[in-house]
């Protein structure tokens, strides 16, 4: 029997609620993305996933949101996601990004992560791009579950890996924490 490949399909989102995020959280996913533009790490044609993870939720930006202009509006909080049927509950008034299982997952999966930022910018992934930084082995999908598998196993080893053809990720305990190691290599 031939196995269903279902895992490259992009999620279905089902809204809770339409508001828009007022969490202090929220405003800390925004000055991190103002934090990237100050530092010229990102401009108008990069692109990426920021989250910030409670102990049941994450906050993300939505899909198709320009990072460096990025307001509440674009901040999306996920209540829940099953992996299994591919279906994401969540309250905002926008799409979560398509990385949104990834981050999901290792949010649920590293109990010492709180933070992820997935930036694919030519400025990063230029500086990364002959370090001795983990890379995952095969290109998969965005926000597939086999991306995610990949992801995870290449996140033991380094907190800060590269996924072909979706950026660089550097997870931490905050956004503070990545801006840090930001500090340090840019």
């Amino acid at each position: 029997m031939k196995e269903k490949a279902l895992s490259h399909l992009r999620f279905q989102t089902f809204f809770a609620s339409k508001e828009t995020c007022n969490s202090q959280l929220a405003d800390e996913i925004i000055g991190f993305t103002q934090y990237l533009d100050d530092k010229k790490i990102i401009n108008e044609e990069s692109s990426g996933s920021i989250s910030i993870g409670t102990s049941s939720r994450i906050l993300i930006n939505g899909e198709g949101v320009n990072l460096t202009r990025l307001t509440k509006e674009g901040i999306v909080e996920v209540v829940d996601y099953d992996p299994v049927k591919n279906i994401i509950l969540a309250v905002g008034r926008i799409e979560p990004c398509t990385q949104t299982p990834v981050h999901w997952m290792i949010h649920r999966a590293r109990c010492d992560v709180h933070a992820a930022a997935m930036i694919r910018s030519e400025k990063l992934m230029g500086y990364f791009e002959n370090k001795d930084v983990p890379v995952t082995q095969r290109e998969y999908p965005p926000g597939s579950f086999e991306l995610v598998k990949e992801v995870l196993k290449t996140l033991k080893t380094s907190r800060i890996i590269r996924v072909i053809n979706n950026g660089v990720l550097i997870v931490g305990i905050s956004l503070k924490e990545i801006e840090s190691v930001l500090d340090n290599i840019v």
